[in-house]
């Protein structure tokens, strides 16, 4: 079941929690964003009174390099789609100091001045102009990758990079800030590679914190199923179904650990039949 209701009044992206209730009666919630497209089989009256509440933008991901500020147009992928005239900008420019990514919010602005916002993703890459360095850090490029752990648990910084091998020996990595392992969730890490010329860079990539396998929550379901959700898309007036998120149940113990019996067959026969 969803914990608020969306408010479908209006086409856009909506965050909505969804509450898992598993059939030990322990609850699990979760965030979701559910997309309200512009309604054609249920219209609300007064809903289309303004442009905003009549289109629904998508975004794009952009990319830009480091000092060069982006258009905030790009980051919308169906502007064909929105009437002539609508503008868009960012209404806090965006950190283009330095490489990495981050989120981005994109104003639209509809000819009758009805405004809605968007947010998308911008890559910073490095300067070209700093291929020219002569020191390691100017010469190399290194890659990210999401990196996962659990609760309690510090991840190795190393495993942020996904081509060290492409770096020279001697490179070590690090966290500018030990990244928060208390609970779960997603949050941003930053790595610091620092060269064998002492030279340093930073990179920003996604850290993942799943519930602890052994943490004493595991003894009901909410402690042992880690759900994963999915954007959800419905129409202007109508509610959407919290289960159309396809949560995805990932078990936190490894099979092998458990100690099978006629209990453990008939609850695993339950749970298969459930999900």
């Amino acid at each position: 079941m969803e914990k608020n209701e969306v408010d479908t009044r209006t086409a856009g992206s909506k965050p909505a929690t969804v509450v898992i209730t598993f059939p030990d009666k322990t609850t699990a919630e979760v965030p979701v964003t559910v997309k309200v497209l512009k309604g054609t089989l249920n219209p609300i009256e007064d809903i289309g009174s303004t442009m905003a509440g009549k289109y629904a933008p998508t975004t794009q991901t952009i990319t830009t390099e480091v000092g060069v500020m982006p258009d905030a147009k790009a980051a919308i992928s169906n502007k064909e789609a929105l009437p002539a005239g609508t503008t868009y900008s960012f209404p806090t420019p965006p950190d283009v100091s330095k490489p990495g990514k981050r989120d981005v919010v994109v104003r639209i602005t509809y000819p009758d001045k009805s405004t809605e916002h968007e947010t998308t993703q911008l890559t910073v890459l490095k300067s070209i102009t700093r291929y020219c360095s002569t020191d390691m850090a100017g010469q190399y490029v290194p890659t990210t990758q999401t990196i996962t752990t659990e609760v309690g648990v510090m991840p190795d910084a190393k495993a942020a990079i996904s081509n060290k091998e492409a770096l020279p020996a001697g490179t070590t990595y690090s966290f500018t800030t030990p990244p928060d392992v208390s609970k779960p969730g997603k949050r941003d890490v930053v790595v610091r590679i620092t060269y064998p010329d002492k030279s340093t860079e930073h990179e920003t990539t996604q850290l993942t914190v799943l519930k602890a396998s052994q943490d004493t929550a595991a003894t009901n379901m909410a402690g042992k199923y880690v759900p994963t959700t999915q954007t959800i898309t419905t129409e202007v007036g109508v509610m959407p179904d919290a289960k159309s998120g396809h949560f995805q149940i990932k078990r936190l113990f490894l099979l092998e650990r458990l100690i099978v019996s006629q209990h453990h067959l008939m609850f695993l026969s339950q749970a298969s039949e459930m999900w």
